[in-house]
């Protein structure tokens, strides 16, 4: 056998090989290979479109000629099948190989961008309480940023929106991932959390997560094995999902008002990919912060996020829409200013998420529009989603309304002692369900721990106040936990006239086993129950405990300091059959009064 058929079976033997390894292959290595060959034609088309762009940018300055020139261009393309013009600022292909992608044009202005995904906090109402909220009860946030530098992110503001977060009394523990530190990866884990904002670029089917390469400006050379290289290995995008249109590979290209025009390439999440989330969101919130989030002009079932949102099970969700369910760009700074209001209605002062975002006069706050969004001049393939000026652009909260961070029925624990009480929202106020039992002070019935326990402890207002009264704009702490105060006859008085007198109140806010008088229906849950007094009786220099027929008395910080004798505090009492009111205390000199005591929150 001479040398040439040596090596003819040689290479016979070696194709062999070759073969039953590539059959060895899984079928994750199969696909990766086959979105690979895919994404080497796509990518390349974009970085030449972008090319494109650029190039008519730098000769006219005019960012809607250049976009007119690559559309042109991308419509006689061989391997574009389609393509869709939305507005002057985002554009989407169909490749033949079946894979989208989107270009978004970004104005930039000094470095960072006017908008997200395409082109000061207010103070708020308080959230009335006449009705019970749902509790979202997951504190944990997560906040992810990953253009801090384009949305002008400084390290300073990362600092103060966490330290927002933890303005209020709920302890909200905050996670916030920056830059590169943002990962697919983090999509698994949004159902640890209560609260979740996406400060990023959007379009009305998804969001772009993360950049997955480096700038390029157009003298860079440009290979796009780099760019498939990061988004299988560096940054574990599984291929079936860019097969399957879960996710996009998309194209930024970056106009700067100095002049200056670069491009990435970016990773775009689809609604379809958060619909298959393996994630439960029924305790948390969700604040897509960037342009086309709360589009729905499609229906709440088609091809939007608010709906896919939901398929998860969120209590609630917030995105920009106008009034009709389209949605367009929204500015930059109006959502940095969205952010902010949500965070205080929501964390800060306590606001059901339907009350959150308004504005003072319970109006919904919105971006101008009236800004003339081009139509494009339709050519070839593209097909045209005009966007022209009309009606503002709004925040709009979706889904249930009356879910809170704290919801008012919730349970009281005092730091001091560990005492947890039952809490109840009538009105505006937010009362204790049961009586005080500070155990630093006062004293049981007939020095009985058992009355403790069902009737709160007994004070002399002295204990209680420490001789301080309230005024109009001031209130007493007392002996009350923290957040919370003694309550003034005014106090008081609006929770007579909320119940509707004090005839109505008697039915309405004492306990349903209340022994005597009309059957109540302790309608708000105020539950109050009979409790004996005490009183300070100085000729034996004792606590006297007298056993009485049905009433309750509780303290007030409003009164009286004399300059000489005795204090007189006002009471709020229940005695009679029909009789609900706050009466005045009359003093025996150097004798102390002793009763119980409902604290109201500040």
């Amino acid at each position: 056998m001479n040398k040439s058929n040596y090596l003819h079976i040689a290479a016979l033997i070696f194709s062999i090989g070759v073969l039953f390894s590539g059959c060895a292959k899984n079928d994750k290595d199969n696909m990766q290979n086959g979105v690979e060959e895919k994404l080497t034609t796509n990518l390349t088309v974009l970085h030449d479109a972008a090319i494109v762009y650029i190039e008519e940018f730098q000769q006219s300055g005019d960012s809607i000629a250049a976009l007119d020139s690559m559309r042109t261009w991308l419509a006689n393309h061989t391997e574009v099948k389609e393509g869709w013009f939305h507005n002057r600022e985002f554009l989407e292909i169909e490749f033949n190989n079946g894979l989208k992608s989107p270009i978004n044009i970004i104005p930039v202005s000094n470095g960072e961008h006017l908008s997200r995904g395409g082109g000061g906090a207010h103070s708020l109402n308080a959230f009335r309480f006449g009705e019970q909220s749902q509790e979202i009860k997951n504190k944990k946030v997560l906040v992810l940023i990953p253009y801090p530098d384009e949305f002008h992110y400084l390290s300073s503001d990362i600092q103060d929106l966490e330290a927002s977060f933890q303005a209020g009394d709920l302890e909200m523990e905050v996670d916030i991932e920056v830059g590169a530190n943002v990962e697919l990866s983090d999509l698994d884990r949004l159902g640890d959390y209560g609260f979740i904002i996406f400060n990023v670029h959007g379009v009305k089917y998804g969001l772009f997560l993360k950049y997955i390469d480096e700038e390029y400006d157009i003298t860079d050379i440009w290979f796009p094995e780099e760019v498939i290289d990061a988004t299988f290995n560096v940054h574990s995008i599984p291929p079936d999902k860019i097969t399957n249109g879960q996710i996009e590979i998309g194209l930024h290209i970056f106009n700067s008002s100095e002049g200056e025009v670069t491009f990435r390439f970016s990773v775009l999440i689809t609604e379809d990919y958060i619909r298959q989330l393996n994630v439960d969101l029924s305790d948390a919130v969700v604040f897509g912060n960037h342009c086309y989030s709360g589009h729905t002009a499609d229906g709440l079932t088609e091809n939007n996020l608010p709906q896919a949102w939901k398929s998860k099970g969120v209590a609630t969700y917030y995105g920009y829409a106008k009034e009709n369910g389209k949605s367009i760009p929204v500015d930059n700074d109006f959502c940095k200013d969205m952010e902010q209001l949500l965070i205080n209605g929501l964390v800060v002062d306590g606001d059901t998420t339907g009350e959150a975002h308004l504005k003072p006069d319970g109006s919904s706050p919105f971006y101008d529009t009236e800004k003339g969004y081009f139509e494009s001049r339709a050519a070839l393939m593209m097909r045209v989603e005009p966007q022209p000026p009309g009606p503002p652009l709004y925040l709009i909260q979706y889904f249930d309304m009356d879910y809170a961070y704290e919801a008012c029925s919730a349970d009281l624990e005092d730091s001091r002692d560990g005492q947890v009480y039952k809490t109840v929202c009538i009105g505006d106020q937010v009362w204790m369900a049961e009586n005080l039992n500070y155990t630093g002070a006062g004293v049981c019935f007939n020095n009985n721990p058992s009355y403790c326990e069902n009737e709160g402890r007994l004070y002399s207002i002295f204990e209680l106040i420490n001789r301080q009264v309230s005024t109009d704009s001031t209130t007493v702490r007392g002996l009350c936990p923290q957040g919370w105060h003694v309550p003034s006859e005014e106090e008081f008085n609006e929770l007579i006239a909320y119940c509707g007198g004090e005839h109505n109140a008697v039915i309405k806010l004492r306990a349903e086993d209340w022994p005597i008088g009309p059957t109540p229906t302790n309608e708000f849950g105020f539950n109050l129950k009979p409790g004996q007094p005490a009183f300070y009786a100085p000729n034996t220099q004792s606590i006297e405990f007298n056993p009485t027929s049905a009433q309750a008395q509780l303290w007030a910080s409003s009164g009286t300091i004399r300059s000489t004798g005795d204090d007189s505090y006002n009471i709020f009492e229940t005695r009679s059959t029909y009789t609900m009111r706050v009466i005045g205390t009359s003093q025996s000199p150097g004798a102390e009064y002793y009763c119980h005591c409902r604290c109201v929150k500040d």
